[in-house]
């Protein structure tokens, strides 16, 4: 990560705008929208400087820049035609350490202006760190289509409810149970944007007396060879309404990174013929938490059909031995093939396995005595018995590579 995107408090503090022109305009709106009190230096001004000027809601000093105009400011932006005064503006503020944005040189700045999705209070902000302003650009507009003018309402009214739905709900997991459900009510939503008060007081009233579900939760999620973007959009909500994530060795960073902060993390570290955690003890983890009410999501490297054909039992004793607890799979088959282009029909997935004569050293070392070894695919690895000097192990190298987040489809004499 370039940068922490963070949300900056400017009301009624001082901050230095460099510049006259149609950009510094449209820096000096976002200023004033953001309550700060502004001054803006430059040799020559728009006409809409002047406008703002005499209504009093900021303040023009005509001239050349100098550097004693950032004192006691919280932050400045360097936005004129002229480069050495924008390093000059720039290196003026880094000196007192003051946060500086310089338009159009990402590198000379100490923070850098995002597209903006305002619905306030709630706020959006989309940045390409400044490499691509147009992409930034793009997915703003494409954002702004998807999210509806009202949410900033919601936003508001669920601040009037913060304190009230603390009082009423005593863990932190009841109020977020609550919150969702009234986040994605329609009828809310709707009353909302109609200004409908008494309709938006009756669902709300309906929505705090009804009993929230208590009932604990096990999911399995497949978290595919490792790209994020394959994940099925069903398994990604589960994974950031997860209380519980219990992950392995397989899945990565990037499918990590999505998981809610406040959320527990459990590492149970497996991968072929080396447990860290044994699976039933895997499984009690699962339970215990579940037991607990909380939502428990099994985040498992692979497609959980084929890398853990034990799961169904598993998930059957769950639903079993506790009535309470849902046990659901969600995965994409076969991502591998959206990498690589490999068929996998059940023809060759079985062609693809070990003779049975293999002694179990071999199959066990190479990965491939069940699909549920873990790091190899069967079904794209084919050959046959290796030889008395060769390493068993070399026959999953092509599957092991394919299961990596960086992936390198390699052919090798088997």
């Amino acid at each position: 990560m370039d940068h922490l995107p963070i949300f900056c408090q400017l009301r009624q503090r001082d901050c230095l705008l460099v510049g006259g022109g149609d950009v510094a305009e449209r820096k000096a709106r976002l200023l004033l929208d953001a309550g700060a009190n502004v001054t803006v230096n430059a040799l020559d001004f728009t006409p809409q400087f002047q406008v703002w000027a005499d209504s009093q809601m900021l303040t023009l000093v005509q001239g050349e820049f100098i550097p004693s105009l950032l004192d006691n400011c919280w932050l400045a932006i360097a936005a004129t035609d002229d480069e050495t005064v924008n390093q000059q503006v720039s290196e003026a503020a880094e000196a007192r350490r003051i946060f500086c944005n310089v338009v159009d040189a990402p590198r000379q700045a100490s923070f850098i202006m995002p597209s903006i999705i305002d619905r306030s209070p709630l706020m959006v902000a989309v940045s390409s760190g400044g490499t691509s302003p147009v992409l930034a650009r793009l997915l703003r507009e494409k954002l702004e289509s998807i999210l509806p003018l009202h949410l900033g309402q919601l936003a508001r009214y669920a601040g009037h409810l913060r304190a009230r739905v603390k009082q009423q709900f005593a863990t932190v997991g009841e109020r977020r149970r609550f919150w969702e459900k009234l986040f994605v009510n329609d009828r809310l939503a709707q009353s909302l944007a109609n200004d409908d008060r008494q309709a938006v007081a009756d669902t709300t009233e309906q929505l705090l007396t009804e009993p929230l579900e208590h009932r604990g939760e096990v999911v399995l999620v497949g978290a595919g060879p490792g790209d994020a973007g394959l994940l099925t959009l069903k398994g990604l909500q589960q994974i950031q309404q997860a209380d519980v994530v219990v992950y392995d060795r397989l899945v990565s960073d990037d499918i990590m990174n999505l998981v809610r902060r406040d959320a527990d993390r459990v590492f149970v570290g497996k991968r072929s013929g080396y447990h860290c955690v044994p699976q039933e003890e895997i499984n009690q983890i699962l339970l215990r938490e579940a037991q607990k009410g909380r939502r428990v999501v099994r985040l498992k490297g692979g497609d959980p059909f084929i890398f853990w054909p034990r799961g169904g039992r598993a998930g059957d004793a769950l639903r079993g031995g506790h009535p309470l607890l849902r046990c659901a799979w969600h995965y994409r088959r076969l991502r591998l093939l959206r990498l690589f282009g490999d068929p996998l029909d059940p023809p060759r997935f079985r062609a693809g396995r070990p003779p049975g004569h293999w002694p179990p050293e071999n199959r066990r070392r190479a990965g491939l005595g069940e699909p549920g070894g873990g790091e190899a695919n069967p079904g794209v690895l084919h050959g046959s018995e290796p030889g008395a000097g060769d390493p068993p192990r070399s026959l999953s190298l092509t599957a092991w590579l394919k299961i990596c987040p960086r992936h390198r489809p390699r052919t090798a004499p088997l």
